[in-house]
């Protein structure tokens, strides 16, 4: 069991990429007249989990009191039918220089690197059932239950999403709420929830040797990952509260969810008093839909080295 949670962790931290894609692919939905948009836009997402292929670009920002802390930009081609992502991660944070990750999984392997270093690593693992569990998991989408409570977080808010028919057959979503407009139990959980999980990231943007102790402090993937370190972004802990959600969407005429921005604000003070007013704001487009080949790695042109991701603390072999 053990080794099966550390490969799942790998393709859900090691290579974040792979997380990204899986959770932002569709398929075919019709959507009829009578059908709100929240209606629209859950089955859009629902259906995003069953593509064979599909080719992403999202971008994430975040910003405190106007100033932009992290910048995250994805480029995501994914095949899932026969297993097989590419993908370049770009992340600029204040103060540190952007770097660029790249990820491969061809062949039935998996690489990830960083081109401008012309580092690579070839990530090998003894539990390929494990492996196997993960792109089971994706394959199936969300889990029933987290719909229900969705649904029921969401309350009145549902009639609130707007839903425009186009001329081309696509539907334009929208949803614009402030304040009290929001439901009660999701600004006070929204808070929690985004404090927590800034909590548990602790100083690291998620390379696998975070969660392990500084007795892998000597992992050969430290010198590729140590770039993404986590921005330090303010830990609020008075008067945190939820200030405003925005929704734009765009699901084409055969249901597929073919963009969206979501912008989420957040405000409070930190421990010394000081007001932060933090904006996370993700932009997604999707296209190629069951009609992606991910990129490959031509491996006769790079230097590539082992690592055993049960055992990298032990070190490495070179290829």
């Amino acid at each position: 069991m053990k080794k099966k949670t550390t490969v799942k962790r790998w393709l859900s931290y090691g290579t974040p990429i792979t997380l990204g894609a899986a959770l932002l692919v569709g398929s075919g939905f019709s959507a009829s007249a009578s059908t709100s948009g929240y209606e629209i836009y859950k089955q859009a997402l629902k259906a995003n989990s069953t593509l064979d292929s599909v080719t992403a670009n999202v971008q994430v920002s975040v910003t405190d009191n106007g100033a932009q802390e992290m910048a995250v930009d994805a480029d995501v081609k994914l095949d899932k039918a026969n297993k097989e992502v590419s993908g370049t991660l770009q992340l600029a944070s204040a103060g540190n220089e952007a770097q660029t990750l790249q990820a491969f999984r061809q062949n039935e392997e998996m690489y990830v690197g960083n081109p401008s270093k012309a580092l690579y690593y070839h990530i090998i693992s003894s539990d390929d059932e494990g492996e196997d569990d993960a792109w089971e998991a994706h394959a199936k989408g969300p889990h029933p239950q987290a719909e229900k409570v969705i649904d029921a977080l969401v309350g009145d808010v549902k009639d609130q999403v707007k839903a425009v028919q186009q001329e081309d057959g696509s539907t334009k979503l929208e949803l614009d709420l402030s304040g009290n407009e929001i439901p009660a139990i999701v600004r006070t959980v929204a808070p929690i929830v985004i404090q927590h999980d800034a909590d548990e990231k602790g100083d690291s943007f998620g390379p696998p040797w975070a969660e392990r102790g500084e007795q892998h402090e000597d992992s050969p993937l430290k010198e590729l990952f140590q770039p993404l370190d986590k921005p330090d972004m303010p830990e609020l802990t008075n008067n945190v509260r939820l200030a405003s959600i925005e929704l734009d969407a765009t699901v084409d005429a055969a249901g597929h969810l073919q963009n969206q921005t979501v912008e989420v604000t957040v405000t409070g003070e930190d421990e010394t008093g000081e007001a932060h007013e933090l904006t996370i704001t993700m932009e997604a487009s999707f296209s190629a839909f069951n009609n992606t080949t991910p990129d490959q790695l031509s491996l006769d042109e790079i230097d590539v080295q082992q690592v055993d991701i049960d055992k990298h603390d032990k070190g490495f072999d070179r290829r």
